[in-house]
């Protein structure tokens, strides 16, 4: 998907006397239009009256000419009608309930600043000149601005310690999606370690402030002794206020040396959802919180993952993280502040913040499986951290699992736990691998071509074979009397030996080193790749990575990985979901389109060309009253293929040399559903989105050199 991102470049500069006291009028009309229009708003409010952006401008006009108000005159028109579409937003967030009622700017205490856009300033050759003024300013270039870099607004602003900053908010392309990893890390939040990775390392807390705190209270007893309004308090509270300045700007370097390193690092960053607003209100730790700086760290961290195409989960901050023992899932009953290491029953010895690093990013990856943490968590609806996302109104007793219609059973409540942990289950399990051979007919491609609505087969005997589309091939048919009530095989070489076992398809990666042949006999190898357990909000998780490796003529062609995680529980009531929107289009981002309207005879097919019981895809009273879904599920595999299609139809020149995709949340027949993609210089980003989300599927696709 393609990202256009507007950056804002914020540098220094010097004023001169003139072109100082110019700003410092115009930040001083500035806050007086705002207020004039914030009052005259309020009045309007107090007789159940809305007053507009443009009611507002009219008014601005009028001030203009009156006597009083003439010297609006001076400055520049344009910050003056910036500053009241400022107040058109704020009072758009107040009715959204997004934000608080506006309130009235000071002249001590509010940020003096002034928004110019394109009409106001002049950028030519690095030079900047703003309006009313005759020279450019004396803008220290502390780092270069995009190549081509045109400005759309330039908003100059002037802190508490008399410093000035001049912002240029512009395109900057330079920003891309950087290249996928498989890595995941867990972060724990901390004041003795600033942060706690999942992987063991820890990070210093620098504590900024406690470094300059006896200068600071040093300088503060001195202003305290100053008369007020004398020169000499605002000469002792400009002292004051440029050793603030000097904590935050240390402060906001080690954040952004931090976040961007984590973001480089990792695809998946799990973090726990700190409500910090409260916790400061604990007065013994209230300094060192701020110090710490937890929400402006989160902050960084989540819009670089958005630039960068990383994922940020956030955790339900009431997730036992501490108590729980990471190895076997143990919960004790408290865990004071003061025990940093404890022995659980099991023999383990935890470090407590190490241990809550592990079950964060324990939890974090069950919430992305499950379909909750597909984006960042500011951007979720509804704001509420992943673990609590429930779409169709589910409640919080019944979460229900996705995984892209690979999931067996959508309800947590009235599940019957495991009765001991899967580790006593798996541990001997090593199942060996297993080799098949099919004969790679057309008559599969055939059918599913047709089932797409393509003219004729995609390929024929002797051509090669389309990404994915060897899931057509070595199918299993067990006994009808093998089946369980779900449809689902009850028992299977490479399904663990878990009491009632559900499953879900969370994703997979495939790395192609030339393409099958149809027509010819090819040899699949599987096996066992990876084994783990975590324990989720839901429970425990069992994550089995089977490994796949495809052979025809006595060499490789492609090696598979598919990440199936499984639970052990089974519903006892049904729930019924909200009835969903047919009518409804997702919105055609990106260069690459492909619709697709699936209704049950289409997924009926499907099951049926990949051995595909499961009843959820074809049987609907099923699907509705004891999966408590809102209508028949599309098969996972099938959203996977259908982003394939958009690299065969669209760029049928390109070989692709590597994949790996992502199912997040399930689709339902009758919904109409959009592939989209957007293809770069050796790449694509892909995706399925309905209008309920942009992103029930993701993908990313590299292609062999031209």
């Amino acid at each position: 998907m393609t990202i256009h991102v507007k950056r804002a470049f914020k540098y220094r500069f010097y004023p001169t006397d003139a072109q100082a006291a110019e700003l410092s009028r115009t930040f001083g009309c500035v806050r007086k239009v705002y207020n004039l229009a914030l009052a005259a708003r309020t009045e309007a409010w107090s007789r159940q009256e809305r007053v507009s952006y443009h009611q507002t401008s009219a008014m601005l006009t009028a001030w203009k000419k009156t006597g009083e108000l003439a010297y609006l005159n001076e400055v520049s028109s344009v910050p003056l009608q910036q500053t009241l579409r400022h107040l058109q937003t704020a009072f758009t967030h107040f009715f959204g309930k997004r934000a608080r009622y506006p309130r009235f700017k000071s002249r001590k205490t509010s940020r003096r600043s002034a928004e110019y856009t394109t009409s106001a300033f002049r950028f030519r050759d690095g030079a900047l000149t703003l309006a009313k003024m005759t020279e450019p300013l004396a803008v220290v270039w502390s780092r270069p601005l995009p190549e081509g870099a045109k400005p759309s607004t330039v908003t100059v602003s002037q802190d508490s310690a008399g410093r000035w900053f001049v912002s240029l908010l512009c395109d900057d392309p330079g920003v891309k999606p950087l290249p996928a990893r498989g890595n995941a890390v867990g972060i724990d939040a901390g004041l003795e370690h600033l942060l706690t990775l999942s992987t063991g390392e820890k990070i210093t807390n620098p504590r900024h402030e406690r470094r300059d705190r006896a200068a600071l209270a040093r300088e503060q007893r001195r202003l305290a002794k100053k008369e007020k309004g004398s020169a000499n308090r605002a000469r002792a509270r400009l002292k004051v206020a440029k050793i603030h300045a000097r904590i935050a700007d240390r402060r906001r370097d080690t954040l952004h040396k931090l976040t961007t390193r984590l973001v480089r690092e990792n695809q998946t960053i799990v973090i726990e959802d700190l409500t910090v607003r409260n916790m400061v209100r604990n007065h013994r730790l209230a300094r060192s919180i701020s110090d710490a700086a937890w929400s402006e760290f989160r902050s960084m961290l989540e819009y670089k993952a958005q630039w960068y195409g990383r994922e940020v989960i956030a955790v339900d901050r009431w997730f036992p993280s501490s108590k729980l023992c990471s190895v076997c899932g143990t919960l004790r009953d408290r865990m004071p502040l003061n025990v940093r290491t404890w022995t659980c029953d099991c023999g383990t010895t935890h470090d407590r913040d190490v241990n809550a690093a592990h079950n964060l990013l324990a939890a974090g990856l069950a919430v992305t499986v499950c379909g909750a943490g597909a984006r960042p968590q500011r951007s979720t609806p509804d704001g509420q951290s992943a673990t609590k996302q429930n779409p169709y109104g589910a409640s919080r007793r019944n979460p229900p699992l996705s995984g892209g219609g690979e999931v067996n059973s959508a309800h947590d409540g009235g599940m019957q736990r495991n009765p001991g942990p899967f580790r006593s289950y798996v541990e001997s399990w090593a199942p060996e691998a297993v080799t098949d051979v099919d004969d790679l007919h057309a008559a599969p491609v055939a059918a599913l071509s047709a089932l797409l609505d393509e003219p004729a087969p995609v390929a024929t005997t002797g051509d090669p074979l389309p990404p994915l589309w060897h899931w057509l091939y070595f199918l299993r048919w067990p006994a009808q009397r093998d089946l369980g009530a779900d449809g689902h095989p009850r028992h299977g070489h490479f399904l663990p030996p878990v009491p009632d076992r559900q499953r879900m398809v969370a994703g997979g990666r495939c790395t192609v080193d030339e393409p099958l042949r149809l027509g010819e006999r090819a040899e699949r190898v599987s096996s066992l790749g990876a084994v783990t357990t975590k324990r989720g909000r839901s429970g425990e998780l069992l994550f089995v990575t089977q490994r796949h490796e495809l052979r025809q003529r006595g060499r490789t062609c492609l090696v598979e990985e598919q990440d199936i995680v499984y639970r052990s529980g089974r519903t006892s009531t049904p729930h019924t979901r909200a009835a969903l929107d047919p009518s409804a289009t997702a919105r055609p981002d990106g260069h690459w389109h492909l619709p697709l309207h699936p209704d049950p005879p289409l997924l009926f097919r499907f099951s049926a060309l990949t051995a595909n019981a499961h009843r959820i895809h074809y049987d609907t009273p099923y699907a509705r009253d004891v999966e408590g879904y809102p209508g028949l599920v599309v098969h996972g595999p099938l959203l996977a293929l259908l982003m394939l299609e958009l690299v065969r139809r669209d760029a049928p020149s390109r070989q692709v040399l590597s994949l790996s995709y992502r199912l997040r949340s399930p689709v339902f027949a009758g919904e109409h559903l959009l592939a989209r993609g957007t293809p770069r210089d050796d790449r694509a980003d892909l995706s399925v989105a309905t209008h309920r989300d942009p992103a029930h599927a993701t993908a990313e696709v590299t292609f062999t050199e031209r």
